[in-house]
């Protein structure tokens, strides 16, 4: 995390992002939001591969609140996103 901090203090937020954005991480990160993800799956759909799209969000916690959280968080999931396609389009639905 220091090196996180260190990185995006130097480089500046921008920058850091977008340095980030060409590494790692936009190496297994397929977008920011449905706008954004779409061509990407739907290209790979072209080539016949599916998707399977995860949602995730990083905090900086103490270890006692991300236990907390993770509780919280697995006793009430009750929805999913899924992503179906019929003659080229692509439907993003909650359930």
């Amino acid at each position: 995390m220091q090196l996180l901090k260190l990185g995006r203090r130097l480089l500046g937020r921008y920058l850091f992002d977008r340095l980030m954005k060409a590494s790692f991480y936009g190496h297994f990160v397929a977008g920011e939001d449905v706008a954004r993800i779409r061509p990407l799956v739907q290209r790979y759909m072209s080539f016949g591969v599916k998707s399977i799209l995860d949602y995730s969000v990083e905090k900086d916690i103490s270890r006692e609140e991300a236990r907390a959280a993770e509780l919280a968080y697995v006793t009430s999931v009750t929805s999913f996103v899924y992503v179906t396609s019929t003659n080229d389009t692509l439907y993003f639905g909650y359930s």
